[in-house]
């Protein structure tokens, strides 16, 4: 599976939730216990969720791949 790279998935992410940029959604969602996150394989239409922060590689209920990860940890933040 071939995967979209982490600034490229943050900046859709933050798109998808009307921020501006990653960083102020990292800052918005910093101390939360869910946040957003976003399928990264390129086969995939761009699902996004509410996962754990540390979430690397959590299951995409759209493509159906284990390819979910956490705004936290495409910024580098975990």
């Amino acid at each position: 599976m071939k995967r979209r790279n982490d600034n490229e998935s943050l900046a859709i992410l933050a798109e998808q939730y009307g921020y501006e940029s990653g960083l102020d959604l990292i800052a918005h969602h910093a101390m939360e216990s869910v946040v957003p996150a976003i399928c990264t394989s390129l086969d995939c239409e761009e699902y996004s969720a509410e996962l754990e922060p540390d979430c690397e590689n959590g299951f995409c209920e759209y493509c159906g791949e284990s390819s979910m990860v956490s705004c936290m940890v495409l910024a580098g933040v975990i």
